[in-house]
């Protein structure tokens, strides 16, 4: 079984999203399926017993948010949920402090122009480089299949270079051709 807190510093807090009924061993409280519970020497406590219960959560998905919350909250909790499917535990927020919360949002609306022009040129420079690998890539079919016509070659590199996870390395892998030769 995959450790919930692999990659994460050992001083920090874990807190688990449940999938079944707990309860509390502190209060004895019924917590539903979907509670938050943080376990401690093997018993599993309610976030107010485990003195989390003034906490906020903040789910995935904003990197900027959850980065500034978690530097200005004085105490906070990473929340993971067991996947099935992957079989390991995988991140689903922080718990942090609510004025950090607010803090945190404040930055972010500040320099969201300057995030959202960083993210341009980012996108920017990655259609330049997608680019230059299609052309590589179509010069690498018609040197292996020297009968190919130009537009055949062009089509078929822009199919297999289409944005995938994990394609680059697949589309070089099928066509036996090593990219640092090219």
């Amino acid at each position: 079984m995959a450790s919930p807190t692999a990659g994460t510093p050992q001083d920090r807090i874990v807190v688990f999203w449940t999938r079944r009924e707990a309860t509390c061993n502190d209060c004895g409280e019924a917590l539903p399926p979907g509670s938050l519970i943080r376990l401690e020497d093997g018993s599993a406590n309610c976030l107010d017993c485990a003195d989390l219960g003034h906490l906020v959560l903040l789910l995935r998905g904003d990197a900027a948010l959850t980065r500034r919350a978690d530097k200005h909250s004085a105490r906070s909790a990473v929340v993971v949920r067991w996947s099935a499917a992957r079989r390991r535990y995988e991140r689903q927020g922080l718990l942090v402090e609510e004025g950090a919360l607010e803090r945190a949002e404040a930055e972010c609306l500040s320099d969201t122009d300057l995030r959202e022009a960083r993210r341009r040129r980012a996108a920017e420079a990655r259609a330049c480089e997608d680019e230059r690998f299609v052309d590589d890539f179509a010069r690498a079919i018609r040197r292996r299949y020297r009968a190919c016509a130009d537009e055949v070659a062009e089509a078929i590199a822009r199919h297999a270079c289409a944005r995938r996870p994990r394609s680059r390395p697949r589309a070089f892998e099928l066509l036996g051709v090593n990219p640092a030769r090219m």
